[in-house]
């Protein structure tokens, strides 16, 4: 979790004044964390929905594939509309959004474990 941390915070430190070099670093380094943080998430995430759906796992995998692909493309169509706008507000946008999710987590994780 503290590589995502990071990662946040170069993100969200990005659209502060400074020379275009130093922003392109920081950006590429909060890239970087992130990739290293959530290289395995796909995989874990997958394998968790078909344990849990045991007899259906082929359709759960597909739901779940699904769901992703259209996170991919809405999150594809929504930077689009902010690079659109301006550059400044990505990465500020972008770590509202993964400080949304990291609430939401938060509050809707289970209190017990199925595995």
């Amino acid at each position: 979790m503290s590589t995502f941390t990071a990662g946040l915070v170069i993100l969200a430190l990005t659209p502060i004044p400074a020379p275009a070099i130093v922003t392109l670093v920081l950006a590429a380094i909060a890239v970087t964390a992130w990739g290293v943080a959530f290289a395995a998430t796909g995989p874990v995430f997958q394998t968790g929905v078909m344990r849990i759906a045991e007899r259906d796992a082929d359709r759960a995998s597909a739901v779940y594939v699904t769901g992703v692909q259209i996170g991919i493309a809405s999150g594809s169509a929504l930077g689009a509309l902010i690079l659109g706008q301006s550059f400044a507000w990505l990465p500020t946008v972008s770590a509202i959004f993964a400080l949304l999710v990291l609430v939401l987590v938060i509050v809707r994780r289970p209190t017990s474990t199925i595995f």
